[in-house]
């Protein structure tokens, strides 16, 4: 008996039917909320931007300018001399000190000691942290922005973003955690301080640091101001304006006072003698020439009598 194949079973040709699953619906990607930088009060806030610079620049370069000339007095470097190339090279290697400590702190943390003192910080415009390569585009243009643009820019624009930010992609705006912030930074600035005053050789190296400055700085200053083209208002002198000079042979004349003294003496001199000559003694001889003087004539001009009406 011939069975049938098992592909000509009815039953197994026939379909089973199958349940589709419903599937969930795939939810659309989560954004994060945007975030919209506070900047408080604008006059105030650019105040703050100022004195965060000026705090991690010229403030953290006299620290390190004071530790340099501390471990120059001790001997444990000799970059240079006591004259305007040693303090060239001071200052240069304390400004590029503070400047690599200030880009190093922000690429890391987003802020610096100056921003962190006055509560701010710096981040992406669309939030963020900012990163090494947005903020040395910061600071690559910072020498531009100084020239009057980034100021400018930044009291103008809606986000107060000079040119690097710009370019940078960044905003410095208020920190999150303002007075935390501004109470770390502060304690940071009293380490530093307190680290001069112990190993940087304290009030004597300021001082040092600081008589220098006042030596050398003016003239760099007046020389990098030549270089630039710019003329510095008490360095420009007329053409046409004669320079005084000292003459080595000028002198008071003294025929001046010769000729007043000769003046004054022969003038008092007939007087004294005349006081000091003896009186004539009385004579018995009648006195004639008083009878043969001819009597004065009487004069024509009015007399000066007021007249009484």
């Amino acid at each position: 008996m011939n069975e049938p194949p098992f592909d000509s079973d009815p039953g197994a040709t026939q379909p089973i039917p199958v349940t589709p699953i419903p599937q969930a619906q795939a939810s659309p990607p989560r954004t994060a909320p945007a975030v919209v930088p506070r900047f408080g009060n604008v006059p105030l806030y650019l105040l703050a931007r100022l004195a965060a610079f000026v705090v991690d620049v010229v403030a953290i370069a006299f620290v390190v300018a004071a530790f340099g000339y501390n471990a120059f007095e001790r001997g444990f470097v000799t970059l240079a001399g006591r004259d305007e190339g040693g303090f060239v090279t001071l200052a240069a290697v304390s400004l590029g000190a503070a400047l690599f400590i200030a880009f190093l702190c922000e690429s890391l943390f987003g802020s610096t000691l100056g921003k962190a003192i006055f509560g701010l910080h710096v981040r992406r415009s669309g939030g963020g942290h900012a990163g090494v390569a947005r903020v040395f585009l910061r600071y690559v243009l910072r020498p531009i922005d100084l020239l009057a643009i980034g100021p400018l820019l930044a009291l103008v624009t809606p986000r107060h973003q000079r040119l690097g930010d710009f370019v940078g992609g960044t905003v410095v705006a208020r920190a999150r955690y303002g007075p935390l912030a501004s109470i770390l930074g502060i304690a940071v600035l009293a380490a530093l301080v307190y680290a001069q005053a112990a190993f940087g050789g304290g009030l004597a190296a300021a001082l040092g640091v600081s008589v220098e400055a006042a030596n050398f700085g003016p003239d760099l200053l007046a020389k990098s101001a030549a270089i630039a083209g710019i003329v510095l208002p008490h360095a420009s002198v007329p053409a046409s304006l004669p320079v005084p000079f000292a003459s080595p042979s000028a002198s008071p004349a003294p025929a001046v006072e010769a000729s007043e003294e000769p003046v004054v003496e022969s003038s008092a001199a007939p007087a004294a003698e005349a006081s000091e000559a003896p009186a004539p003694e009385p004579s018995d001889e009648p006195n004639t020439e008083s009878s043969d003087a001819p009597t004065s004539e009487p004069s024509d001009a009015p007399s000066r009598v007021p007249s009484i009406n």
